[in-house]
């Protein structure tokens, strides 16, 4: 869904891709509690780089908050990270992404929703690393 062809680091994403979350929310279920999805990466002493993917589908008349929490250490690393929503009619979608990462990490994310009538969804973003 994230157009590599425009984004270089989805492409990258795309290329590295190890780790990621799917979770579809059923049609007319409103989930009571953040759903908390964490990524954590460690350099070891060298550089690394970290691609996860998270695709969310929300079905029509849903709503849930998810919580994107990427964890790291102090080393030298690269995070890019894509999230991709898919939110059905009338459905409300929350997407909270933390980013506490070591101050030698490069935190480059990307995303892409697609939005069905009626629909809503909200990104709120911190940065603590």
């Amino acid at each position: 869904m994230s157009p590599t062809a425009d984004h270089p680091f989805a492409a990258l994403n795309t290329a590295s891709l190890r780790n990621g979350a799917v979770i579809e929310i059923p049609a007319g279920v409103e989930v009571d509690h953040p759903i908390q999805i964490i990524f954590v990466s460690g350099s070891e002493g060298r550089p690394t780089l970290s691609a996860p993917r998270t695709l969310i589908v929300a079905g029509a008349e849903s709503r849930c908050t998810i919580v994107e929490h990427h964890i790291g250490d102090v080393g030298a690393s690269l995070t890019c990270p894509v999230a991709e929503f898919v939110v059905g009619e009338k459905a409300r979608v929350h997407h909270v992404v933390i980013e506490q990462e070591g101050d030698a990490t490069l935190h480059l994310a990307s995303g892409e929703a697609v939005l069905a009538s009626g629909s809503r969804y909200r990104e709120h973003s911190l940065s603590v690393g």
